[in-house]
């Protein structure tokens, strides 16, 4: 751990911290515990704050162009990320909230054009996998939203002509997504199997399971963000004394 971090300062000089901030998460899944690592990953997160918030104007204009490079050249999961790892070092969420809505946007639009041939068939089972993919990656798109809400009408419409063979296959979808920890799709489609088969005790009572797994997972990840954060809130309470609130 110690060679690769020797391998990274020349990229304190260049000022490259984004890539910094990567190569720091990388070594911390090996060496979670690592004081040392920890701290430099703070500090590169910190610089790259503060290198934010002195972006000129023309700095904003070439990181908008360098998001819209990414999204011609369909480079799409580079283009989510970087404005996800943008979003999350912006402690005001302000600054850049409405080019990224903007770009997400375009991407949705474009992603829509892409599967066009999708959209037009009946392959609804698909077409509805598909948009959620998009939801997950655009959760406030209100086109997403009501495309999917659309589609899984479509969708249980078809699966209305063989009840039994959708039951069937609910639960083997329901079973596989709890498997893999997707526990809010296993919920959707619980509910979809309800509303097939109000009487089904297996979606109910699955239902009720991944809502409490859930709620268990949402409660981990916030203590984790908190924990990860708590070095900058401390900092910026000694900082800044007066921003705070004392309950």
């Amino acid at each position: 751990i110690n060679k690769e971090i020797e391998k990274l300062e020349p990229l304190w000089k260049e000022e490259r911290y984004p890539e910094l901030i990567q190569a720091y998460q990388e070594l911390y899944k090996a060496a979670p515990k690592y004081e040392k690592l920890e701290k430099l990953l703070s500090q590169a997160e910190e610089k790259y704050r503060e290198s934010l918030e002195k972006k000129t104007e023309s700095a904003i204009d070439q990181y908008e162009k360098d998001l819209e490079d990414l999204l011609v050249q369909g480079k799409y999961q580079e283009l989510i990320e970087k404005i996800g790892q943008t979003e999350r070092l912006d402690k005001n969420k302000l600054i850049f909230r409405k080019l990224h809505l903007k770009m997400k946007d375009a991407f949705v639009e474009r992603r829509l054009e892409e599967k066009k041939e999708l959209l037009n068939s009946e392959k609804y089972e698909d077409i509805v996998n598909f948009l959620y993919q998009l939801k997950n990656l655009h959760p406030s798109s209100k086109k997403v939203e009501k495309l999917l809400r659309d589609f899984r009408e479509k969708l249980l419409g078809q699966q209305l002509e063989n009840k039994q063979d959708f039951i069937f296959r609910a639960k083997e979808n329901i079973k596989n997504l709890i498997l893999l920890g997707k526990f809010e799709p296993a919920i959707q489609v619980c509910e979809d199997l309800i509303n097939i088969d109000p009487r089904n005790s297996f979606a109910k009572t699955t239902k009720n399971d991944c809502e409490r797994k859930l709620k268990n997972f949402l409660q981990e990840t916030m203590f984790q963000q908190i924990t990860q954060e708590s070095p900058n809130l401390q900092r910026d309470f000694t900082q800044n004394p007066e921003n705070f609130i004392t309950l």
